[in-house]
């Protein structure tokens, strides 16, 4: 494929579980996090209020995130605490209590109410009180859910050479991410077919939560997706499976009004290269070059940062359909905040990098992964902004482990590769 130019000026708990979600299919390795950031009053009877309030997932019991002198205010709460969530959909429940006693502690209970989360994302609790109005528990729920491995890809590891040999077990799938601190909680969805991710994506568009980074790879000989929602009100568009000429045409008619290409996928696919984007209502300068070797794309990105002050948003790395050299493609913005792009890098260049840059102000945006030849290469592009962390080829558990670590820390995922060695 040629270059085409186309630039228009919870305290949760350590290990993962096996457990049924709302993801069809059955058994995922799944883990959940609700983060209970604030509690607003509308208005407190007196001088200030002293305030308890205890909240629950899942179950009856709920767990006590403040009470007291510590929760003494008119009409804001503070709470960062986080309560495991154990699956999802989610059943969350508060009860506030207010203090109206003059000498020692006399609670009187304000009112309970509960909400139910579909996924990861931001949300809010009310209660309704005759004294106080509504009182809103303000929370950032994040969910990590991963479709079990399908058994027939053990199935189709080679047969043994001789009869009575044992077959050779698939590989396990690892994964590989980049976290960055952000925000409002997130969804993440791995290894779904295209049926019902398209149903996912469609079900948390409805409930506010668009598709955010998309992701696909082959297991088994089938096609399946990953995906990472966030909290949104703009408009956003998911195209997949198109060929260049399709895509293109699709690029040129939604980039004709303020949508702009933010992610994009490059796969092979019965025998050609198909293409998968997600657009986002943004209306900045933008820039989109595709099939490029990597020297022509690292200096596109340098021309076009000092010419028009367009950073890389989102990299492809891709091999053509007929074969031959690595290709790159990407969407470019407007933006003010410098960027780079690591290429073709063995685990230990990369993680030589990452410790060049530790506890500096930058982050990985996006992390790649491929075989170039017998080995596995990294690409990472990198952006100024409060630093994050990157895992490297863990498996499904230990993956779902580091994942809780970060939510516990205010760090959500932003970039995902998952593969077979």
């Amino acid at each position: 494929m040629r270059a085409q130019p186309i630039a228009i000026g919870a305290l949760a708990r350590p290990a993962a579980f096996l457990l049924l979600s709302l993801l069809p299919g059955g058994p995922v390795w799944a883990a959940g996090s609700v983060t209970f950031t604030q509690m607003i009053v509308e208005r407190c009877p007196e001088k200030s209020c002293e305030w308890r309030l205890s909240c629950g997932v899942g179950g009856p019991q709920e767990t006590e995130l403040f009470s007291g002198k510590e929760a003494r205010t008119k009409y804001k709460v503070n709470i960062g605490r986080s309560l495991d969530a154990p699956q999802f959909p989610a059943s969350i429940h508060c009860t506030a209590w207010e203090d109206d006693g003059w000498f020692g502690a006399s609670w009187e209970k304000v009112g309970s109410g509960a909400v139910e989360v579909p996924a990861g994302g931001d949300y809010k609790l009310e209660i309704s009180s005759r004294e106080q109005g509504t009182v809103r528990v303000l929370m950032s729920v994040d969910s990590l859910e991963i479709a079990t491995p399908e058994p027939a890809a053990a199935k189709a590891a080679a047969p043994p050479a001789k009869k009575g040999a044992a077959a050779k077990p698939a590989s396990p799938l690892l994964f590989s991410g980049a976290f960055n601190p952000m925000p409002g909680g997130r969804a993440v969805v791995v290894g779904l077919e295209w049926k019902p991710f398209k149903a996912m994506v469609d079900k948390l568009a409805g409930e506010g939560l668009q598709i955010d980074d998309v992701e696909t790879f082959e297991d088994g000989g089938k096609r399946v997706w990953d995906g990472i929602f966030a909290n949104s009100q703009e408009q956003v568009t998911l195209l997949t499976d198109q060929d260049w000429d399709k895509f293109s045409g699709s690029w040129k008619k939604l980039t004709g009004g303020n949508m702009r290409l933010t992610h994009m996928e490059v796969y092979l696919s019965g025998g050609k290269n198909l293409f998968a984007g997600i657009f986002e209502n943004l209306g900045e300068g933008h820039a989109f070059w595709v099939g490029q070797k990597r020297d022509e794309f690292l200096a596109k990105i340098k021309e076009l940062a000092a010419n028009k002050g367009q950073r890389l948003l989102d990299v492809a790395v891709y091999r053509p359909s007929s074969g031959g050299s690595i290709l790159y493609a990407g969407p470019f913005r407007a933006s003010s905040r410098e960027t780079n792009l690591w290429t073709a890098l063995n685990r230990a260049a990369l993680e030589a990098k990452l410790a060049g840059i530790r506890g500096k102000e930058w982050q990985v945006v996006d992390l790649e992964t491929y075989k170039d030849g017998k080995e596995r290469s990294y690409d990472a592009l990198v952006r100024t902004g409060p630093p994050g962390e990157v895992v490297i080829g863990l498996d499904a558990a230990a993956f779902t482990a580091r994942w809780r670590e970060m939510a516990a820390k205010g760090m959500r995922l932003v970039s995902l590769e998952v593969y077979r060695e």
